[in-house]
């Protein structure tokens, strides 16, 4: 892996830690290098302050010479910084000249020195010499001016080398600087873009997708609204039915009752014969009441098989709001199923009546017919109370199976009443469901609104 792509496989902090990194580094550089500069400009400004200490000391040693105060400490002491400016010396600070210009008037500087020294010797020989010390002396100060000269020069050269220097360090520094910082703006700003389309992209998906399932919510909240109305309404004419299969529990019981007091005269008309007329008239009278019962019965087990098909049709269209609802609605599909089992079990106990009904319109018309025929043949009135009997007897049978269906009906009517309960606080918990569902999603949608806005806002910032 190259460089370049590790840099751009670097996190954006990292990269900024790394340019940091650099830029100390170069300035540590710098530093030091400056540093080195200074100290040589120091050991400069020591070459310079020596020469002209060789300078003034020699004058004077020359005044102390014509004064007759001989000092060999001092010439001793120009000895070693004479030697030193052009070899170098640890001990005063001295660098070895190493500029041909100073090396060059140094070396003249030596040269006069040790003339000037032979001139003093001469001087304390014959003080006759003292015009010629001091022309030495006169051309030693020159030299040593020059060489002072020079090694200002020198020194002037080394900083101006050194102000070029730290300018074009600086302009080397600001060019990488602006090098890598370009580099690392356009790397940082690609990633950035592409980081902000793709945040843009995802919110305008995750927008159309909080609409989608916002559109879906509001449908099945709508579904199980409607569901709950039915039930409701399911549910009062479960209770209409319950109280009608009560009347008619109630009539059956009544025509029982009828049955036996019809059954009983005729075992009196048995026992009177005398009686047999007024007995006959009034086992008439039954048997109309009995009819007209078993009309009325009639009419609630054709209303109570009405309910069961729309019950049955309730349940049906419940077990298919529960399949759009999904896993909330399983429990209540259980319950619809239940309902739809009770309404088939009414539908068949109303028909089981119907059944019956048949057969005690049957009676009732033998019955009744049997009763004619008695009013007019009273020698026959013990065949025909036997066979009244009989009748009497196949009807109480009959009616007592209408009493038992009845009250299956109304037990069924009861446990779907309860189902429908069962179905209706479901329904209301799917309502609730849904709703805390559109404000979840209403939440997901105003998160995405600001997601995309943050986007819109640091695309115009990059």
């Amino acid at each position: 892996m190259t460089i370049q792509a590790l840099v751009e496989n670097m996190k954006i902090i990292n990269r900024l830690k790394l340019t940091a990194l650099v830029l100390l580094l170069a300035a540590i550089f710098n530093l030091g290098w400056v540093y080195s500069q200074i100290d040589a400009m120091t050991a400069d400004a020591r070459v310079v302050n020596f020469s002209g200490i060789v300078r003034g000391a020699t004058q004077r040693l020359v005044k102390q010479e014509l004064t007759g105060e001989k000092s060999q400490d001092l010439i001793d002491r120009l000895d070693k910084i004479v030697l030193g400016l052009r070899e170098g010396d640890g001990d005063l600070g001295l660098p070895q000249a190493t500029d041909d210009n100073y090396l060059l008037k140094i070396k003249a500087v030596e040269n006069a020195w040790i003339e000037l020294k032979q001139a003093i010797k001469n001087y304390r020989i014959n003080v006759d010499t003292a015009n010629e010390m001091l022309a030495a002396s006169e051309d030693y100060w020159d030299l040593t001016n020059a060489a002072v000269f020079a090694a200002e020069d020198f020194s002037k050269y080394n900083v101006n080398r050194l102000k070029i220097t730290q300018l074009m360090t600086f302009l080397i520094d600001v060019i990488l600087l602006a090098i890598i910082g370009q580099k690392i703006t356009e790397s940082i700003k690609t990633r950035l873009i592409k980081t902000i389309h793709d945040i843009s992209l995802a919110s305008t998906e995750l927008a159309a997708t909080v609409e989608e399932q916002e559109r879906v919510s509001h449908q099945q909240a709508s579904a199980v609204h409607q569901t709950t109305a039915s039930m409701d309404e399911l549910r009062v004419t479960s209770k209409n039915c319950a109280e009608e299969a009560r009347e008619a529990n109630s009539a059956a019981s009544e025509a029982l009752n009828i049955t036996k007091n019809g059954y009983q005269s005729v075992i009196n008309s048995q026992k009177n014969l005398k009686e047999l007329k007024a007995k006959m008239e009034a086992m008439q009278g039954e048997i109309n009441l009995l009819k007209e019962q078993s009309d009325r019965i009639n009419k609630i087990s054709f209303a109570v098989s009405d309910l069961a098909n729309a019950t049955n049709l309730l349940a049906l269209n419940a077990s298919v709001e529960a399949v759009r609802a999904g896993k909330e609605g399983k429990g209540f599909a259980v319950v619809a199923q239940e309902i739809r089992k009770l309404a088939d079990r009414s539908k068949e106990s109303a028909r089981e009546i119907n059944v019956i009904i048949v057969d005690i319109k049957n009676a009732v018309n033998s019955l009744k017919n049997t009763t004619n025929k008695s009013t007019d043949a009273v020698e026959k009135n013990v065949e025909v109370a036997d066979r009244s009997g009989k009748a009497f007897q196949s009807l109480a049978k009959a009616m007592d199976l209408v009493v038992v269906n009845n009250r299956q009906i109304s037990l069924n009517t009861k446990q779907q009443a309860i189902a429908i309960k069962q179905v209706v606080e479901a329904m209301n918990s799917l309502k609730k469901g849904a709703r805390e569902t559109a404000a979840a999603i209403a939440q997901v949608r105003q998160g995405a609104e600001k997601l995309n806005e943050a986007a819109f806002n640091l695309r115009k910032v990059v």
